[in-house]
């Protein structure tokens, strides 16, 4: 048995076991292609019970290969931390097995996460990050040299070429050659507020120059992309679910990636391109018809670790076995999981704390593993009392999040299991819920909602006296 195991070993092959398996809990994309990891990416998808539900990559997918040679535009979305970067780099290798050229941008390299996005800037952004995939790409190719004029053309044609990166006295994204340094441009856009406020001032009212000169630039890419093959290629971008703006400027933020998707959606339909955009959870509440404006509209939805039982008065959560040992077995893939633990059964507090969020799963078992070794015997197992420790502070910390006028909200959502709002700032609010994972969406055929487990106990104790800070 796994207990038996952990204390027979000695003290320093234990403590490299622990070292080795809080490394596999590091929160990282999984690529499924890639010999290195991917025996640590899970298959949800094909579990027992279908706990994630219908699998959102082959509708993606299905679209692309429907009508492969025309252009598509579709939205992906879910929560930060349940795996999507890792099943777009899946649906990455089973479009090129078919023959697609693929290209992935991930937007947190070129786009500042918590200042105010706009669309002008957003593709100026996304014609960086083509650029520098084609470059590693092709890998030693003559049309490098060529990639560069093409993005050269694109920023003169914008009248942004001149901007002082701030990175030093006299330096800007030229580098001392004349030619475009995409790593300095990189770092402008991600790092500095001062660069991307001046990009966006060039930029302001400018939007029809800005999408003609980037229609031009990803047609001449397109061009090198396809070679001979009449399929379109596939540009994928990831991370902008994560553009969410911090403090008093969160809800304007939220807002203006709410716009930029709704008001906005032809000039994130690029021609002779299959397109997938990550996006926010909330985004059809603060716009209910924008699955309307593309192809298609998908959501990865959160492992369901427990369901509805009954009806009225006797309706009731129950736990979900089939969630909960696919979670389970998600986790063994990392290692011997179970000797941390005096009862295998207390891995199922920790996977029903989390709510079925795979990111959270791992944080509290990197938690465990912090309890471990603060024994002065590293082979200790964590008996109920200190799993118990460690979901009241995680449990904790998320609750204080959740405000005392959020109440009936979430009453509402936690008896019907649907959300609806019955005004403007409410929509806010939902959008916010579900930015924080307080309010989260699952499938059991048909989709629904419900709120987390912390926020469960919360609204079990009533309402408290005072408002979140």
């Amino acid at each position: 048995m796994a207990l038996d195991r952990a204390k027979e070993m000695s003290v320093p092959e234990r403590m490299k076991e622990l070292q080795q398996l809080m490394a596999a809990f590091t929160i990282r994309p999984i690529d499924p292609a890639d010999a290195t990891t991917s025996h640590l990416y899970f298959p949800f998808h094909k579990e027992p019970g279908n706990p994630r539900g219908n699998d959102p990559i082959t509708e993606l997918r299905g679209t692309m290969v429907l009508a492969p040679t025309i252009t598509t535009c579709q939205l992906f979305s879910g929560f930060q931390g349940t795996g999507k970067s890792t099943e777009l780099r899946r649906l990455s290798a089973e479009l090129q097995m078919r023959g697609f050229q693929v290209l992935t941008i991930e937007g947190a390299r070129y786009i500042n996460l918590y200042e105010p996005l706009e669309v002008t800037d957003l593709l100026v952004s996304i014609a960086a990050g083509v650029a520098e995939a084609v470059w590693a790409k092709l890998g030693v190719n003559p049309l490098r040299e060529t990639l560069l004029t093409r993005v050269a053309h694109f920023l003169e044609r914008v009248e942004i070429l001149g901007i002082d990166v701030g990175i030093g006295a006299g330096v800007n994204i030229l580098g001392v050659d004349g030619k475009v340094d995409l790593a300095k441009f990189r770092l402008g856009l991600k790092e500095n507020p001062s660069f991307k406020a001046q990009i966006q001032d060039r930029l302001r009212n400018k939007l029809t120059t800005v999408l003609d000169a980037f229609r031009e630039y990803m047609g001449q890419v397109r061009a090198m992309l396809q070679g001979d093959t009449e399929l379109s290629p596939v540009l994928i971008i990831d991370d902008l679910e994560k553009v969410q703006g911090h403090g008093e400027r969160q809800e304007l933020v939220a807002r203006q990636v709410e716009a930029i998707f709704s008001n906005f959606h032809f000039a994130l339909k690029i021609e002779g391109y299959h397109t997938v955009w990550s996006s926010p959870p909330y985004l059809r509440f603060l716009n209910n018809n924008i699955a309307g404006a593309y192809d298609n509209y998908t959501v990865l939805p959160m492992v369901r670790v427990w369901h509805w039982e009954g009806a009225g008065a006797q309706k009731k959560r129950v736990p979900d076995r089939a969630g909960l040992d696919a979670i389970r077995r998600s986790l063994e893939l990392r290692g011997d999981i179970f000797s941390l633990f005096e009862s295998p059964d207390l891995v199922d507090e920790l996977i029903t704390a989390s709510s079925g969020h795979i990111r959270d799963v791992f944080r509290l078992m990197q938690d465990v593993l912090r309890g471990v070794v603060k024994h002065d015997d590293p082979r200790t197992q964590l008996g109920k009392a200190a799993i118990q420790l460690i979901v009241s502070d995680y449990i904790g910390t998320c609750q204080m999040a959740v405000y005392k006028d959020d109440y009936p909200l979430l009453r509402e959502i936690a008896a019907t299991q649907r959300v609806q709002s019955s005004n403007e700032g409410q929509v806010s609010r939902i959008a916010k819920l579900m930015d924080t994972q307080l309010v989260m969406i699952y499938r059991n055929g048909n989709e629904w909602f419900d709120v987390s487990t912390p926020v469960q106990l919360l609204l079990s104790e009533g309402p408290p006296d005072s408002a979140a800070l």
